[in-house]
């Protein structure tokens, strides 16, 4: 995962699954990275999943500092 439009991938399942109060498209993640990606990691937070969204590179996911793939953090949050 990772870049900005698997970010915003990211906030629409986290809100689907009611860790996030709103989803971002990609338009709105472009333009408003710093407050919205960091509004992504708290709802992975809220998840028990430490996330490091990055712009232009692969996130990255943690479960009890131990690295995991996106697959698997989505799948811990029920997708």
């Amino acid at each position: 995962g990772g870049f900005i439009d698997e970010t915003a991938y990211d906030s629409w399942a986290l809100y689907d699954h009611k860790y996030m109060e709103h989803s971002f498209s990609i338009a709105q993640m472009a333009f408003n990275w710093i407050k919205d990606s960091a509004k992504v990691d708290e709802g992975w937070a809220k998840a028990g999943i430490t996330s490091v969204t990055r712009p232009f590179s692969a996130n990255k996911y943690f479960k009890d500092g131990k690295e995991i793939s996106e697959d698997m953090a989505w799948y811990m949050i029920g997708c």
